[in-house]
């Protein structure tokens, strides 16, 4: 298991020979987040704010874990649940709040004082959610946890997330530019949006898993190869 390693061509065909059977399920996890960004735009400011932010910060992170069990149980051969996925997610749910909330704000402090510090730990804290669900880390542990996981190996990483954002977020983002440009409407152009989100982020959250399975599969045999040293 040491020698697992991070190839995107590997990553996208595992990701698009796993993706099919828990599609739906994943999409169905994605609909109540897409649906309050639609709400949020037609709401006034304040209510609007308080959406998003809500949305953001507490919805993300449930689903979000909701998503990361559901496929965990698909990749281990068991029949994906949704409402089991959100039963697990719920009972973690402040860690997974707290950790996301942590991430979050460090990467923001980071961005803050440079542009490169935020990219630097948006990478080495991408996992945190993952580390909470799988590894029952608390939601400060969580921070951690995911700091030790990719130590030395932030640009396999960065350059793997990468290639995944260009690669299906490429066309959804020039196509939601021009609607923008084209309707000038935010309601129209927030449909577009989740629209693509909805059929994009089933694929992203599996490849996204299996950067996650082959670091664990490393960390795993450098831990065996250490003890044997």
């Amino acid at each position: 298991m040491s020698q697992a390693q991070l190839n995107v061509s590997n990553l996208f065909k595992e990701s698009f020979n796993n993706v099919g059977s828990v599609f739906v399920p994943l999409v169905l996890l994605s609909i109540p987040a897409a649906v309050l960004q639609v709400i949020a735009v037609v709401l006034p400011g304040p209510l609007s704010f308080i959406v998003n932010v809500a949305s953001f910060l507490i919805v993300t992170p449930i689903l979000g874990g909701a998503a990361i069990y559901l496929i965990h149980q698909h990749l281990n051969n068991r029949e994906p649940d949704v409402s089991e996925a959100i039963q697990q997610a719920t009972g973690k749910a402040v860690n997974l709040i707290l950790a996301y909330f942590l991430y979050v704000v460090i990467v923001a402090i980071g961005f803050i004082c440079l542009l490169i510090p935020g990219i630097y730990l948006s990478y080495r804290l991408v996992f945190v959610l993952y580390t909470v669900m799988l590894q029952d880390a608390s939601g400060t542990e969580a921070l951690g946890v995911s700091w030790r996981l990719t130590q030395g190996r932030w640009w396999s990483i960065f350059l793997c997330l990468l290639a995944a954002f260009l690669l299906l977020f490429l066309v959804p983002i020039i196509v939601t530019i021009f609607v923008i440009v084209t309707f000038q409407n935010d309601l129209i152009t927030q449909l577009s949006s989740a629209g693509f989100g909805l059929v994009v982020g089933p694929i992203l959250g599996v490849y996204s898993f299996l950067v996650y399975k082959t670091l664990r599969q490393r960390d795993k045999g450098d831990s065996i190869n250490r003890a044997l040293t």
